[in-house]
Formats: structure tokens, C-alpha cells, sequence
């Protein structure tokens, strides 16, 4: 629940969620705002377990191929004598910010429902460098590659649907219920009087979220 100062009132809200809704937007956020790194990368057994990609619960990926590459003789004294390296393959989806806040929500953290309902989408702008036309070759070079590098971001991005399309009908998720107000002075006499912060929200919260 949150306490709102509203002019002279203090009005308490609960937040209801459709956490059905919101977590099948989620799940289409990480599908089409996301952009997708094709990644490879070796892992070994040397120390009896494999430090898989797939064990971080906080990535979210798909196409994932693991194949054995290698033997490899270990000179580690107090390991195996041989070893097996293995090549992962996968897609990477580095998805927006917004997914992480919207765990927390699930998760009915009220500090994160409110940063959620004030969440402002700022697309991401890839700036290509101007290139060097004179001058050390070597920052030619530097130029150019930075240059490359920061088109092919934006090749990944063109493709991506912007996260602004989705805000809308993920603050909708979120509902807010007035369950009680009084005057804001006998509710600033009631915090003092129980030595208690009054942890108010503007007015100015409402009229964003009315705006939305």
C-alpha cells in the first residue's frame, strides 16, 4: 500500500496486478524488443562440472547447442588427467531493462510497482563516428573499425520493436485502489505522534499515472 498526498488529503491505495497479463507482455517484450548476440563459447569438465551459460538464471536464451570439441591433456597436479572442452552456441537476448523491474513487480515489490507506473521508455541511439580522412593511418584504422562496429549494432537494433509499443498495456497491468483518506494534517499528527516517517507520495504521482 502507498499513502498519497492529494492537496490537503492523504489517500492509502492498494495496487492490484493482472499478473497473468503482465507476465505474457513480458515474455513478448524479451521476444521482439530484445536484441539477439549469436554467441560461441568454450567450456571445459576439468573440475568435474560444466560452468554452463545455462546455469544463470538471469540470462534469457534460445538455440542452444552444446558439442564436444577436444581432449586436452591437464597439467593441473590436482586434477583430472585428461579433459574434455565443449563449444557453446546460442542466441543471447539482451532485453530491455524494463524486464527486470517487471520480475520484481510479479513479485509484489511495491518500491518496484512504483518505478514501474513512473517508467519512461528512452530509446537507445547508436552514434556512428565521423572517420578520419587524413592523418595517422593508424586512427584511420581505429576510426573505421569503430565505425563498422557501431553499424552492426545498429543493423541489431533496426530490428527490434520499440519498447514504448508495450509500456502502455504494462502500466495497465497495475491498478490502483483508494481503500481510505482523511486530512493530511490529522494523518502528518498521526505519524508524529507514532514517531513514524510520513512516506508520502506527491500528488503529482496521480496526475503522471492519469496522464499514462
Amino acid at each position: 500500500m502507498i499513502i498519497v498526498k492529494d492537496n490537503d488529503v492523504a489517500k492509502k491505495y492498494k495496487f492490484e496486478i493482472d499478473k497473468e497479463k503482465l507476465e505474457k507482455l513480458k515474455s513478448e517484450i524479451i521476444e521482439n524488443c530484445s536484441i539477439i548476440r549469436h554467441k560461441k563459447t568454450k567450456v571445459d569438465d576439468r573440475y568435474g562440472m560444466i560452468n554452463s551459460i545455462c546455469k544463470d538464471k538471469s540470462i534469457y536464451i534460445k538455440n542452444y547447442n552444446m558439442k564436444k570439441i577436444k581432449e586436452v591433456e591437464n597439467n593441473d597436479f590436482y586434477g583430472p588427467s585428461w579433459y574434455t572442452v565443449y563449444e557453446e552456441e546460442y542466441d543471447l537476448y539482451d532485453y530491455p531493462d524494463v524486464v527486470d523491474i517487471i520480475n520484481e513487480v510479479l513479485k509484489n515489490n511495491e518500491e518496484m510497482i512504483i518505478k514501474l507506473l513512473n517508467y519512461e521508455s528512452k530509446e537507445d541511439e547508436i552514434n556512428i563516428p565521423n572517420i578520419i580522412t587524413k592523418g595517422d593511418p593508424s586512427k584511420i584504422e581505429d576510426s573505421l573499425k569503430k565505425a563498422s562496429d557501431a553499424f552492426a549494432e545498429y543493423k541489431l537494433r533496426y530490428s527490434v520493436v520499440p519498447l514504448s509499443k508495450y509500456l502502455p498495456d504494462v502500466k495497465a497491468c497495475i491498478k490502483m485502489i483508494l481503500i481510505d483518506e482523511c486530512l493530511y494534517d490529522d494523518y502528518r499528527r498521526f505519524c508524529k505522534f507514532k514517531d513514524i516517517d510520513e512516506n508520502t507520495l506527491s500528488n503529482s504521482f496521480l496526475k503522471h499515472l492519469q496522464k499514462n
